[in-house]
């Protein structure tokens, strides 16, 4: 179970996602708590509301990736 957020997120390779998958099918515990995580995630997920970044936002953000490259660059 050390890795659940991995296989939900579809982020394991594929030998260790089928294992985990062959796994969830013969053991009961680790089947609930995934199932409970899934509706878990799937919750946060509708319940997410995404906001464009204001213009001044994008702005000061550029900037001060500008600046940062600008320090790095003075820095070698």
């Amino acid at each position: 179970m050390s890795r659940l957020f991995e296989h939900l997120d579809g982020e394991l390779p594929p030998s260790l996602d089928t294992w985990v998958r062959e796994h969830l099918a013969v053991c009961g515990g680790c089947l609930a708590r995934t199932q409970h995580q899934r509706a878990f995630l799937r919750c946060l997920h509708s319940r997410q509301r995404l906001t464009p970044a204001t213009e001044a936002l994008r702005t000061r953000i550029e900037q001060a990736l500008r600046e940062g490259m600008a320090r790095s660059e003075h820095s070698d």
